[in-house]
């Protein structure tokens, strides 16, 4: 149950926060659904670089943030 003193400072926030609060939450709902629907599953993620031009390719993603 949500408490009355967390939804009024909900209602405090600015929109820019309100917005972080929302994907904070829609971001944990998702990762937690994700896990308890498919349990220790693994999925094959498609690139049309080879192995290591995909690793270059995520090291330099990296890098730049």
């Amino acid at each position: 149950m949500v408490s009355p003193e967390l939804i009024y400072e909900l209602h405090q926030l600015s929109a820019a926060d309100k917005l972080r609060v929302v994907q904070l939450l829609v971001n944990e709902l998702a990762v937690s659904d994700v896990k308890s629907m498919f349990p220790n599953q693994s999925y094959e993620i498609w690139s049309h670089y080879d192995p290591a031009g995909t690793a270059l390719k995520l090291q330099q993603m990296l890098e730049d943030n």
